[in-house]
């Protein structure tokens, strides 16, 4: 997968990346109506078979420039306006979230005089939440290109936006299934890169431009029944993410129920940032399962079929030859009596 790129027209200072790769089971719910003799009726149906891979960037710094913008490189081609979700409108009316994003104690303030909200936590810092407004997608030939326009101000800004439409992150391969069971296990690839300027392709590296972070902090969420193997940076740490918290954060088809949160933390003048994992895990296809149900059924059903027909055939060509074998004895007993008389 090509690298991910970030970097701003002119500088930006004090700049801390926030990732959250997000690799967990859907909770799909459809309703398919159900006709009988009596009434009408909508049947629930829950699927949770598939996998929903979703990625999100908060960006905190510092912008003293006039007429700056920020610039985000996706590898994705096709990338919309609509597919960008901009997750400060729930920010800033949640000072729960707020304090378990930056992990921090926090205070939630409004600026009525330039119409902000501003988040104060830890070591007195205060940042302004900034929602992505004014801002456009530039598809190339390699990807799209995110255009942020920024506000010069005397405070950090943060934002912070998902995108709903990932490729070729999460690579994954079926090595094993079980035909009773219906389970498929899976092997899978996970490669991530920040700003690796070998991965940069050509047409946006003739753009960008180096920036300093002076944090990042990377967060895999994923179910607890995904083992992960570290091909790169093992130096993380993992917690069984809040419920009650984070349940109106995600989409609701993410089945929320023991996710995971790997955490990669790394400090000090980053100008890149490369995560490598190799992951295992098992899904259960229960339409395969229903499938293969109905055929274990219908093959039970033809071979009853097919053993009572060739029963009764069997017992109708005994039948017969006992007939003919009487009928010969017969035959015989006539010839004998024939040739006495």
């Amino acid at each position: 997968m090509n690298s991910i790129a970030i970097w701003a027209e002119k500088d930006i200072t004090e700049t801390v990346l926030h990732i959250n790769i997000w690799h967990t089971l859907n909770h799909i719910k459809w309703y398919k109506q159900v006709q009988n003799k009596f009434a009408n009726y909508f049947c629930h149906i829950q699927k949770t078979n598939e996998f929903s891979n979703y990625l999100e960037f908060g960006i905190q710094f510092k912008n003293n420039e006039d007429d700056n913008k920020i610039y985000i490189f996706v590898p994705i081609s096709d990338l919309l306006k609509e597919d960008i979700e901009d997750k400060i409108i729930l920010l800033e009316n949640d000072l729960v979230l707020t304090k378990a994003l930056f992990n921090s104690k926090a205070e939630i303030v409004s600026d009525n005089m330039n119409n902000d909200v501003i988040v104060k936590i830890k070591d007195n810092v205060e940042l302004v939440y900034k929602k992505i407004i004014d801002y456009k997608v530039e598809s190339t030939k390699s990807g799209s290109i995110i255009e942020i326009s920024l506000t010069k101000m005397e405070k950090q800004q943060y934002y912070r936006f998902r995108i709903n439409k990932i490729y070729d992150l999460i690579k994954e391969v079926n090595y094993n299934s079980s035909l009773i069971d219906g389970y498929v296990d899976k092997k899978a690839i996970l490669e991530f890169n920040v700003n690796h300027t070998r991965k940069i392709p050509a047409d946006i590296f003739s753009k960008f431009r180096n920036i300093q972070f002076i944090k990042i902090n990377c967060f895999l969420l994923t179910d607890d029944d995904v083992n992960i193997d570290s091909l790169h940076n093992s130096n993380y740490s993992a917690r069984i993410l809040e419920k009650h918290i984070w349940n109106k954060y995600v989409d609701e088809n993410v089945k929320m129920s023991n996710i995971v949160a790997y955490q990669w933390d790394i400090e000090n003048d980053i100008d890149s940032f490369l995560l490598l994992l190799k992951l295992n895990y098992r899904i259960k296809k229960l339409f395969f399962f229903i499938k293969m149900l109905f055929f274990i059924i219908a093959l039970g059903a033809i071979s009853g079929v097919a053993g009572n027909y060739t029963t009764e055939y069997l017992k109708n060509y005994s039948k017969q030859d006992k007939t003919i074998e009487k009928q010969k004895k017969e035959d015989k007993n006539a010839s004998t009596l024939q040739k006495k008389s």
